[in-house]
């Protein structure tokens, strides 16, 4: 899971940012112990503690919100320099070593925080959809609907559509099918790049409704789409495949059944970022 929240937080040019994200940073790579001698003291404990933290993010709050009544900031730039103000002091005081994004695969409760401080700094669209990832990332569904949904309230077409199907994502994970498939329908219908994303996932919405005819429909849309080349390779492999497969609905793109008699089904990353997932 936590890999999947650096997905959402390398920058936003969408997907120059959230359709490029991330996923294969380890936590051994997060830190030089070699170099942080505050490490080697603690190297079996968290370095950033939990009072430390609490202690940090609310004097880079109370400073910048003092900035804002000011006005010698405007809420976009002070959202902005409250996260860059607050890690440099945590590299700074405690050896992190490495950006937002790998602070997040160590620690995405305290990144859930900072988020949490900057949409009440600046709400903005773009936050809310960092925030509703890292809470799909934890499987906390419900609040990754909540955060998308106020994003999309900002910016009804925010990423090109892709901000929409991450919530018809989230509805599907949370077995809201009806939900699921009218935001898959929705970034379809406006013809979003992001549309072969969505038929693959409205196609797992059919089969778990037993629609099976309308799954593989959407199967051959996806396969002839322009998503990611290794997304296509997971979904042939995927369990959306294998039960069509199994109930004898053939989709040029999907493996066959000899091929999932002798292979598990893989679920596949719904995101697909750096080509992460091989192929045969």
């Amino acid at each position: 899971m936590k890999i999947l929240i650096y997905m959402i937080l390398l920058g936003f040019s969408m997907r120059s940012a959230y359709s490029q994200q991330v996923a294969g940073v380890s936590s051994a790579s997060i830190v030089s112990k070699s170099e942080s001698p505050v490490l080697k003291q603690l190297e079996e404990k968290d370095f950033i503690s939990e009072q430390d933290f609490e202690r940090d993010l609310s004097s880079a709050y109370n400073d910048i919100m003092h900035k804002l009544q000011k006005g010698s900031l405007n809420p976009k730039i002070a959202s902005k320099q409250f996260k860059t103000t607050l890690m440099q002091g945590l590299r700074e005081k405690y050896g992190f070593e490495g950006d937002f994004s790998t602070f997040a695969i160590k620690y995405p409760d305290k990144a859930i925080d900072i988020m949490a401080a900057q949409i009440k700094i600046n709400p903005s669209a773009d936050i809310y959809f960092s925030r509703g990832y890292a809470y799909y990332s934890n499987s906390d569904y419900l609040n990754a609907i909540a955060d998308y949904t106020s994003a999309l309230k900002l910016d009804p077409r925010h990423n090109d559509g892709w901000t929409q199907k991450m919530r018809g994502t989230a509805y599907l994970e949370n077995g809201e099918l009806d939900k699921a498939i009218a935001d898959f329908n929705h970034v379809i219908e406006s013809k979003s790049k992001k549309s072969g994303f969505a038929y693959s996932e409205r196609a797992e919405a059919y089969v778990k409704e037993k629609q099976f005819a309308l799954a593989a429909a959407d199967l051959e849309a996806f396969f002839t789409s322009d998503a990611y080349p290794n997304h296509k390779i997971n979904v042939a492999k995927s369990k959306t495949c294998m039960e069509l497969v199994n109930n004898n609905v053939m989709v040029n793109g999907c493996r066959d059944k000899i091929f999932f008699t002798k292979t598990p089904a893989r679920s596949y990353f719904r995101i697909i970022a750096n080509n992460s997932e091989e192929g045969e």
